[in-house]
């Protein structure tokens, strides 16, 4: 007899909190990540069906321990890379490197404030991250403008879950940086800011520096709409397909990656246009993750990170499929200490650490955690036989974990 729906539900359930009192254990004590968690996603509960569809029904009893294990094992190797000053790096930019590095233990429900090994690994790399922003708001640091967009960017999604004043100072100036940095004709950004830099721009900085801002501006901090609407512009420039879904790193000829990226920086614009958002959808299932990703133009782990995060916004058939490919493709490819190997043409460039960080949060978007993940899935979820019929309402932008104590409502089942 084969299982029901409901007893896998279940069974999901079952294993994760296994896996969270495992985790527990390994930290020395509780873990209060787990009750954040559930605050986002708890399979097996039937009150649960209509506010969150991370996980496709029909998959989630299979591969629900497996990626929480994947997931513990990365930030485990995550901490122990951890320099003793705080910060992470095996390429360019210490900040880019912990940025990246900060946002895997947040997008798993870690708060800085938790009293275990990874919360306090986040604590140290957050306290360093903050001292990175000069009296100018400056954040390079060898990376050019994209250590300055995902120093932004973190400081910006720690600030809205933990409303630790300690950020806003660092972020207003970082964020000041960046909007005068920006181009005034194209509306872009580019490895130097302008006037430094005087090329118009490119998808791939501009995507960073798109989150960091629309993440700021959620925390509350004062972003011009002339700046926002240059923004949107020069993005647009960059689109091409019959609805402009399709997009360019220098020019409107597409590439998968920049499709990915074009497709978030929507989503985080709350944009109404939904055939837009279909045909970049639409490109994304039919290049689906692969062990031996060979895309023109795009990366393995940059493409399996925005792609993941894109695709689950959008909800839907076409998340379920993509879920289906990317949980075992990334699973497959994690080393045994808990990392993953860059690969592909910017392999050098990436280095371990950022790999890593992108293959993680690639498997930690069904929590939720991550404050600009945190709206709801353009199309409601795939429909099995034997489920209720369903709808995804989410949770408003900015609500961080939910609850200050990370204690779960009442009823949920804690994850």
């Amino acid at each position: 007899m084969k299982p029901s729906i409901k007893n896998l539900l279940y069974s999901a359930a079952a294993l994760l909190l296994t896996a969270s009192f495992t985790h527990a254990a390994s930290t020395g004590g509780f873990d209060p990540s787990k009750n954040r968690r559930a605050l986002r996603f708890s399979p097996g509960l039937k009150h649960m069906q209509k506010g969150n569809h991370a996980r496709p029904a029909a998959s989630a009893g299979l591969n629900i321990n497996k990626t929480e294990q994947a997931v513990l094992k990365a930030l485990d190797w995550l901490t122990q890379q951890q320099q003793p000053d705080g910060y992470w790096q095996k390429t360019q930019s210490k900040v880019a490197h912990t940025g990246l590095a900060a946002l895997c233990y947040l997008s798993y429900g870690i708060m800085p404030s938790d009293k275990t090994k990874h919360g306090e690994a986040l604590a140290k790399g957050l306290n360093w991250l903050i001292k990175q922003s000069n009296e100018h708001g400056d954040m390079r640091d060898g990376d050019k403008m994209y250590g300055q967009a995902i120093g932004a960017l973190t400081m910006a999604e720690a600030y809205i879950l933990t409303k630790d004043e300690k950020y806003k100072k660092p972020l207003s100036s970082a964020i000041e940086f960046i909007i005068k940095g920006q181009h005034p004709k194209s509306g872009g950004w580019r490895h130097q800011p302008y006037p430094h830099g005087k090329h118009p721009g490119d998808l791939s900085i501009t995507g960073w520096v798109y989150m960091a801002l629309q993440s700021a501006k959620s925390a509350g901090i004062k972003i011009p709409q002339s700046n926002m609407r240059a923004a949107d512009g020069f993005i647009s420039s960059l689109a091409s397909g019959k609805k402009r879904g399709l997009y360019g790193y220098l020019r409107p000829h597409p590439t998968t990656s920049m499709t990915s990226v074009g497709m978030f920086c929507m989503q985080q614009a709350e944009s109404k246009n939904k055939e837009r958002q279909n045909e970049s959808a639409r490109h994304m299932v039919t290049n689906l993750p692969t062990s031996n990703q060979k895309l023109r133009g795009t990366g393995y782990y940059h493409y399996w990170y925005y792609g993941t995060m894109a695709m689950y916004l959008h909800g839907g058939d076409d998340w379920a499929t993509w879920h289906d490919r990317i949980t075992p493709v990334v699973l497959e490819k994690q080393e045994s200490d808990g990392s993953w190997s860059p690969q592909g043409q910017r392999a050098k460039h990436e280095g371990r650490v950022v790999t890593t960080a992108w293959a993680t949060m690639a498997l930690t978007v069904y929590y939720r955690c991550l404050p600009m993940l945190q709206r709801p899935q353009t199309h409601p979820p795939r429909k099995f036989t034997g489920n209720s019929s369903n709808s995804s309402s989410g949770l408003k932008r900015g609500s961080g974990f939910g609850v200050a104590s990370g204690a779960p409502t009442p009823g949920r089942a804690g994850r």
